[in-house]
């Protein structure tokens, strides 16, 4: 009686697992998802989800409202004599390096837009240009369980396809080139050939136990840097936690004058000239390439998984919460 239903269900296609790495959740993502378990007659399995800001209460704006702040406020605030830093980690925030480069490019008729980076961030930006050159999107994985009898398993490229501002190809075409392929193209190593420069995000200040700038770092910094050129800085730190509390929203924005330190001697400020200052400001950007607890509810909606493993947590209580 009962053996027909079970050949019926040896005979289904096995589910799709997604591990999903760092998620900044569109709905292309869900639609990549979607055609590949059309594709493969399945339906999703066990998605490993990165669960970074699976918390209600943390908000955060969009990606593209971020960008934006970012890049408006560097046009507007263009001088050759402010220093723009671009706080990054060793990987990501690619789209805020784009988006400043393109928002100075051909002001005051002659910046091209070059972004500076120390050799091993300059490195790492060679990486995500020739990775990126590859075709993006969603991908099996390459280790040896991918052919088990526990299903396909398949992860989210980064960057994923989701994020390619151009858009799909027609019926027929190729994908087109991912924005980020071309990046390492803007960087110099030369600190004095433009002043957008990407540094640690410990420069600009630090997030714990809680928000602080670094006023005095910023200025070391532009000191070490090209010392004497630059009259202002403007430090950015694109961070999820931005809003994650009061105090952060309330000190988005600081600045200080700062006295420059003594050519050669650390620490020492200069006797000379009381007045040789530079005026530093560091803003906050809630940016991530973190989903929000919003966008993981949406997508999960639209896959609709057999089970969820939550990949990044606090301890088993929290992960349990999170299940």
């Amino acid at each position: 009686g009962g053996g027909g239903e079970d050949d019926a269900k040896d005979d289904d296609p096995p589910p799709l697992d997604v591990h999903t790495g760092d998620m900044r959740w569109t709905p292309d993502i869900t639609e990549d998802i979607m055609a590949k378990c059309r594709e493969g007659g399945c339906k999703v399995g066990t998605v490993y989800l990165d669960t970074t800001y699976a918390r209600p209460n943390l908000r955060l704006p969009s990606q593209s409202s971020a960008v934006s702040s970012i890049s408006s406020h560097i046009k507007a605030c263009f001088s050759p004599t402010t220093l723009f830093l671009l706080s990054c980690y060793s990987i990501g925030k690619e789209k805020v390096l784009l988006a400043a480069s393109e928002a100075v490019r051909g002001v005051k008729g002659t910046h091209r837009g070059l972004l500076y980076a120390n050799p091993s961030k300059a490195a790492m930006l060679r990486c995500v240009s020739e990775g990126c050159a590859r075709p993006a999107g969603v991908s099996k994985g390459s280790d040896s369980n991918s052919d088990s009898d526990d299903g396909e398993r398949v992860g989210i490229s980064r960057p994923p396809m989701a994020n390619r501002r151009e858009g799909r190809p027609e019926a027929g075409g190729s994908d087109p080139p991912h924005p980020y392929s071309t990046i390492s193209s803007l960087v110099t190593q030369d600190p004095s050939a433009t002043n957008l420069h990407i540094v640690p995000m410990s420069v600009a200040g630090s997030m714990f136990p809680y928000y602080l700038p670094d006023f005095r770092s910023c200025a070391d910094y532009a000191d070490s840097s090209s010392p004497g050129k630059y009259d202002r800085i403007i430090a950015y730190i694109p961070t999820g936690h931005a809003e994650a509390t009061k105090w952060n929203v309330r000190n988005a924005v600081r600045t200080a004058t700062v006295p420059r330190r003594m050519s050669g001697l650390p620490g020492a400020l200069r006797p000379e000239d009381d007045e040789d200052t530079v005026d530093v400001e560091v803003r906050l950007v809630g940016y991530s390439e973190h989903s929000s607890f919003a966008e993981l509810l949406e997508f999960l909606r639209g896959v609709r998984p057999a089970k969820v493993v939550p990949t990044v947590y606090g301890g088993e209580g929290d992960r349990r919460r999170m299940e």
